[in-house]
């Protein structure tokens, strides 16, 4: 399997008016672990937690915060490449690029290691995260939706 078979195509993605400020907010959300920056389709940086140290201002652009380095894969690696590329970095996300740079979307390790996120896993959490800020009671679960499956490492 190749990366362009597991990533999520739908990422929240930022345009360059994003704050440093405003990142900061977005990574409030444990489940958000890397912040998008684009610019006519092209990606311009992937900003993760620790770049935003305190030498930034919150009120300063996140687009100077951010890095491409080790944080991009092309569409057409394979997901056992992208998989050591993630371990050896200790990340769980990576950007994916045409080779000109435009964001396809975002190959996203689950956190039991296991598997790829899916579009369809992202919007469900979403929707049960609305969900329990706008319930006074709890509801069942759901059953998640099946994501992508590693590359056998044999």
């Amino acid at each position: 399997m190749r990366v362009v078979d597991a990533l999520v195509r739908h990422p929240t993605v930022h345009d360059g008016s994003l704050s440093v400020g405003e990142a900061r907010a977005f990574f409030l959300d444990d489940h958000v672990h890397m912040v998008l920056i684009v610019d006519g389709g092209r990606l311009v940086t992937a900003l993760e937690r620790d770049d935003l140290d305190t030498t930034f201002a919150d009120e300063g652009p996140a687009s100077l915060a951010g890095s491409l380095r080790h944080r991009t894969i092309a569409a057409e690696a394979s997901l056992a490449q992208a998989l050591d590329a993630m371990r050896r970095s200790g990340r769980r996300r990576l950007a994916v690029t045409t080779h000109d740079g435009v964001l396809l979307g975002l190959l996203c390790l689950k956190a039991d290691g296991l598997g790829f996120c899916t579009d369809e896993g992202v919007a469900s959490r979403k929707g049960a995260r609305f969900s329990e800020r706008h319930q006074t009671r709890s509801s069942p679960g759901s059953i998640a939706e099946p994501a992508a499956r590693l590359p056998s490492e044999t």
